[in-house]
């Protein structure tokens, strides 16, 4: 089993004037997403991950976003669904 303790790193960011979405941030709305997809989700060939750090992400001043930071402690590129057949 090949196996190894990596980094997610993912920025998130909106247009200040789509900064809203039914009156809640489209940001930490694309953020909830994003962790629901990632946490526990094989396909990937992941276990639980764990979000280690949100900063401001801001690319410029027309944008502006999270950057999200997950530890993800036991990555296994033999697990994920698209390797299947090489196993």
């Amino acid at each position: 089993m090949i196996s190894k303790d990596v980094q997610i790193i993912i920025n998130v960011f909106s247009h200040k004037k789509m900064s809203t979405y039914m009156g809640k941030s489209r940001v930490d709305l694309i953020n909830i997403e994003i962790d629901k997809i990632l946490n526990g989700n094989m396909e990937f060939g992941t276990d639980a991950v764990k979000l280690v750090s949100v900063m401001p992400y801001i690319p410029n001043n027309q944008f502006f976003g999270k950057q999200l930071i997950y530890n993800v402690p036991n990555f296994n590129q033999r697990r994920g669904k698209q390797n299947e057949h090489k196993i």
